[in-house]
């Protein structure tokens, strides 16, 4: 498990590789949650997550949280068609902006 936080222009882009589950969920949680500040923009890059478990979505549902109580926006994308489906089953499609690519993200925060 590895958390990279990168910034391109105005936007704060996470990155998660590998798993986010119980052993490494809280970890990410004490690196992302101060991360998110009021009025940003964040992209969660997804591309090379492989696995997330319910205390991983736990975190995820805390980022959501905190980004709207500052006014922020997130949005989430490259995630695989298995992670993708997790999110579907979870109810998380609803809660989170998914989009395919970084690109796209980065035009949604224009």
């Amino acid at each position: 498990m590895e958390l990279i936080i990168d910034r391109k222009d105005n936007i704060v882009i996470f990155k998660i590789i590998r798993k986010l589950d119980s052993l490494s969920a809280l970890k990410i949680e004490k690196a992302l949650l101060p991360a998110i500040e009021e009025d940003g923009n964040y992209i969660m890059d997804m591309s090379e997550l492989e696995h997330i478990s319910s205390a991983g979505l736990r975190v995820l549902l805390l980022a959501a949280k905190k980004v709207r109580s500052t006014h922020s926006r997130m949005i989430l994308f490259g995630m695989s068609d298995t992670i993708r489906d997790i999110f579907d089953i979870a109810g998380f499609s609803t809660i989170f902006e998914i989009v395919d690519s970084q690109e796209d993200a980065m035009k949604e925060l224009g």
